[in-house]
């Protein structure tokens, strides 16, 4: 603590006991070793405390650190699955269009649109034999514009399209 050598302990001992006397002199003792003691467990404690202290400051650091790579890595997780959504909305978007281009080619081109889903188109059975089956089952409103109404329905069917491409696109 102060550096004190064998000899210089001895020399202030001794100049001690000459100064007090020896009866005083073992009174003294005690006293600077109770406030040696008292000064050492102060000193302790109070390094304990800050390296305490330190020690708190450190894991605050490294859970700050750790916060913020976290939240780097969500954001990251994030933006890749917008990246992937948009993607795969574009991906939908494409074959529906391009589904679209192939309807519109095979109009162009005269053959009959057909249900994609049809009895006959599952079952592999041809036009010549399908006059002996049953028709399949239709939706009534498509019945509807197909037979025509009252108020001129053959108008209906191009609307009634119309409306289902619209409701595809407001869906993509």
């Amino acid at each position: 603590m102060f550096d004190l050598g064998f000899w210089e302990v001895l020399i202030i001992c001794l100049i001690g006991l000459l100064v007090l006397g020896p009866e005083r002199m073992a009174k003294a003792a005690r006293m600077v070793g109770y406030w040696v003691g008292w000064a050492r467990s102060s000193f302790n404690a109070a390094r304990t405390e800050v390296e305490r202290e330190l020690q708190i400051e450190e894991m605050r650091r490294v859970g700050d650190s750790l916060r913020r790579d976290v939240e780097s890595t969500r954001r990251d997780l994030d933006a890749r699955r917008m990246e992937i959504e948009s993607s795969t909305r574009r991906s939908a978007l494409e074959e529906q269009r391009s589904e679209r281009l192939r309807r519109a080619e095979r109009a162009e081109q005269g053959e009959p649109r057909t249900p994609q889903t049809s009895a006959s188109a599952t079952a592999g059975v041809t036009s010549s034999d399908s006059s002996s089956s049953p028709p399949p089952a239709q939706d009534p409103d498509s019945t509807q514009a197909q037979q025509g109404t009252a108020d001129g329905g053959h108008e209906q069917q191009p609307k009634r399209h119309e409306e289902q491409q619209n409701k595809q696109e407001q869906q993509e």
